[in-house]
């Protein structure tokens, strides 16, 4: 690794080549995988196999996973264990390069990858890619493994964009059932108009999107729910705006279709101007011992953390 690499900007556990073991996968959007301009900010991907230990290297340990030669990708910007979407029993994970040119006009792309050992480049490797948007499209900006929201045996995978038409944000609603891995060059998956569910920012500057929660089934119904962060929402209707910030969630199984914040089954709102609800979210477990997950979420412009108690939302 070397200056400039950004190694680190995204992290994810999983047992990777399914040895029991966890091993670390790392990106690092910021690889030259080429010399001169070309493949400049590319990015790469190192999966590292465990045990680590404190003596263990990058450099000596580490598969290389990369998009190589494809300018300002910034491939590994994002990456995510998405759980088992193709039900063969191994969990997939996800790539994002948000700043591929797919197309010429700002499109990007998502690629999900099985796991494997040795060295893979995406020419030849297992992979599926979401692609599509529009210009400045910036998917994968955040990403997480939904579980089976719709209940047809495969995991789902939620992938956003808050900077989408002026920074309403959108998050799509993928089905594990329509991806299919396949190899030599991958299957392509326009995600834009082949997404379960569309979720769709309603005000300018709300960020929808901007943090995801993926935390399971948190009401007992069977079906895993899924929240959505929007630090610039404004639950009053105000100019200028006051970015207070809410937490939206959706119980399983997510309608299919286009929806919007107000179409969520509950949320949770401030009118602390500049709090940034929901800039950041997290699932902490059961912290409140009623026997159901929690939900964890940035206010205060980043210096609170607000814990939304769950009885059943």
């Amino acid at each position: 690794m070397t200056a400039g690499d950004e190694a680190g900007a995204s992290l994810a556990l999983t047992d990777w080549n399914s040895d029991e073991v966890v091993d670390l996968i790392i990106g690092a959007p910021g690889v030259d995988t080429l010399s001169g301009s070309a493949g400049k900010d590319s990015g790469a991907v190192y999966i590292v196999l465990g045990p680590i230990t404190q003596s263990t290297t990058v450099s000596a340990s580490a598969t290389t996973t990369t998009r190589a030669g494809l300018t300002d990708a910034r491939f590994g910007e994002q990456v995510s264990h998405i759980g088992d979407l193709d039900g063969d029993g191994r969990p997939e994970l996800a790539f994002a390069s948000p700043s591929y040119d797919y197309s010429g006009i700002g499109e990007s792309e998502v690629f999900i990858l099985e796991p494997d050992e040795g060295t893979e480049d995406l020419s030849s490797a297992p992979y599926w890619h979401l692609k599509g948007g529009g210009t400045s499209a910036r998917l994968g900006l955040e990403m997480c493994g939904a579980g089976d929201v719709n209940l047809d045996g495969y995991a789902d995978l939620l992938i956003a964009n808050p900077a989408n038409s002026g920074d309403k944000g959108v998050v799509y609603l993928i089905s594990g059932s329509s991806v299919q891995l396949k190899g030599g060059g991958g299957g392509s998956y326009d995600y834009a108009t082949e997404a379960l569910t569309k979720l769709s920012g309603s005000q300018s500057g709300e960020g929808l999107g901007s943090a995801l929660a993926c935390p399971g089934d948190v009401n007992g119904d069977g079906h895993a729910e899924v929240a959505l962060g929007s630090p610039g929402h404004d639950m009053r209707s105000s100019s200028p705006t006051y970015d207070y910030g809410a937490v939206f969630v959706w119980f399983g199984p997510t309608p299919s279709g286009s929806l919007a914040p107000e179409d969520a089954d509950s949320s949770l709102s401030t009118i602390d101007t500049e709090a940034g609800l929901g800039a950041v979210l997290g699932t902490g477990g059961d912290v409140n011992g009623l026997g159901w997950i929690d939900l964890a979420a940035s206010a205060g412009g980043g210096e609170d953390l607000v814990i939304w108690m769950n009885d059943r939302f």
